[in-house]
C-alpha cells in the first residue's frame, strides 16, 4: 500500500519511469504478502479482506495519478481513456466480488489485477523509451476492462437463468 502511495506520487508529476518501477513493486510486494500468509498458516478471513480493500486503494492510486498528470490540459483524450481504465477496474472488481457475495462462481477472464499490474508497471518502465507504450496500454485497460464486466455480465447472466438439469 505505501509503495502504491509513491507510484502515485511519481505518477502524478508525470515520471512515468518511477511510477512504473512502484506499480510492479507494489504488485510484487502484494504477491509475497499473500504467499508469506498463505505459507506460514496465518491467512485470515480479515486479512484477506483488508489486503482487497488495500489493493482497491492502490488501484485507484495507480490512475488517479495519471489522470493527475494528463490534466494539464494537453492531454485531454488520454485524460479521457484513463478515466474509463479506472472505471473499467473499479467495475470489474466490484462484480467479482458481489457475485462471489451472491454464491455465483465467476470464471476469471481478462484483465485480473495481476496482468494490470504487469501491463501498467511495464508501460510505466517502457515510456523511458517512448510515452507511446503507455498510451496505448491505458487504451487497452480502458477498452478491455469494460469489455469483460460485459462479458462476465452476459456470462453470468446465462449461467444463472438457465435451467437446472436434474
Amino acid at each position: 500500500f505505501l509503495v502504491a502511495l509513491l507510484a502515485f506520487l511519481f505518477g502524478a508529476s508525470g515520471r512515468f519511469l518511477g511510477f512504473g518501477i512502484f506499480v510492479l513493486l507494489s504488485g510484487f510486494c502484494d504477491f509475497i504478502d499473500g504467499q508469506y500468509a498463505r505459507g506460514s498458516n496465518q491467512k485470515t478471513t480479515f486479512g484477506a479482506f483488508l489486503d482487497s480493500t488495500l489493493d482497491r486503494y492502490s488501484d485507484f492510486f495507480f490512475f488517479a495519478s495519471l489522470i493527475i498528470a494528463f490534466a494539464d490540459g494537453t492531454h485531454r483524450v488520454m485524460l479521457v481513456v484513463t478515466l474509463f481504465a479506472t472505471i473499467g477496474t473499479g467495475v470489474l472488481s466490484y462484480i467479482r466480488a458481489r457475485a462471489l457475495s451472491l454464491g455465483w462462481d465467476l470464471p476469471y477472464g481478462y484483465f485480473q489485477r495481476e496482468s494490470r499490474i504487469v501491463l501498467l508497471g511495464g508501460a510505466g518502465v517502457l515510456s523511458l523509451f517512448t510515452p507511446l507504450i503507455l498510451f496505448l496500454v491505458l487504451w487497452v485497460l480502458a477498452l478491455g476492462t469494460n469489455a469483460s464486466v460485459f462479458q462476465m455480465i452476459s456470462g453470468l447472466k446465462a449461467k444463472v437463468e438457465a435451467p437446472h438439469s436434474q
